[in-house]
């Protein structure tokens, strides 16, 4: 009769650091997943202006150097679309006008309609 070989722990020391391993492990590889799920949210509203001017729509970064992080034109119904930003505090700027938003995470997030006088 043949010996199926059998793992012993020779010391219950090793049991914990077993747990730890096999917890750690369960936790990079959940980190991995949610990495892989991505995180960016699809902006979308709309421009109400009297005028059927062409309207810019720029995201822009709330902190100095106030950088333009995406940029978007307003279609003839001024309906613009603004994809995969990651959840935070922007300011929308559309024709030099700031408007404060916040980004949550989700799939899209509507934006209320803005009014501009022309």
């Amino acid at each position: 009769m043949s010996s199926i070989p059998v793992a012993r722990i020779s010391s219950l020391e090793a049991v914990p650091r077993i747990g730890l391993r096999f917890v750690a492990i369960i936790a990079v590889a959940a980190s991995c997943l949610d990495a892989s799920v991505g995180h960016a949210t699809d902006l979308r509203g709309r421009i109400e202006v009297k005028s059927k001017e062409e309207v810019t729509v720029e995201l822009r970064s709330p902190r100095p150097p106030h950088a333009p992080i995406r940029k978007a034109v307003a279609d003839r119904d001024g309906r613009y679309y603004i994809p995969d930003i990651p959840p935070g505090r922007y300011d929308l700027v559309v024709n030099g006008v700031k408007f404060p938003i916040s980004v949550e995470q989700m799939a899209i997030q509507e934006l209320p309609p803005i009014q501009l006088k022309s």
